[in-house]
């Protein structure tokens, strides 16, 4: 069976290594690219382009936590799972930069 390829060029799986790096320096604005972009999860979550951008610096909601993840298992990437944003969220929280409203 030949392996499903991700639509987004972008779509690259790490080296257990990089996903190390890679989950310490995580912020929202990857957590978007990773899903394919602004646009791409706008159109998969049925919100508007400027809502989804507004999220890069106020966070993603939780209730839209589990179409991110699922956007990015799209593409192969396991390296982004529903703990490791929570993790990213209890960041903000503690740094006092995330917004409770959706």
């Amino acid at each position: 069976m030949a392996e499903k390829k991700c639509r987004f060029a972008y779509c690259e799986l790490l080296t257990s290594s990089q996903s190390a790096n890679y989950s310490r320096d995580m912020n929202w604005d990857t957590i978007i690219d990773a899903a394919g972009g602004t646009s791409a999860v706008a159109d998969a979550l049925e919100q508007s382009l400027s809502t989804v951008s507004g999220w890069r610096s106020r966070g993603i909601p939780g209730p839209y936590w589990a179409g991110i993840v699922r956007l990015i298992a799209r593409c192969g990437r396991r390296d982004i799972t529903l703990d490791m944003l929570a993790k990213l969220a209890a960041r903000k929280l503690e740094a006092g930069s995330v917004e409770t409203r959706t």
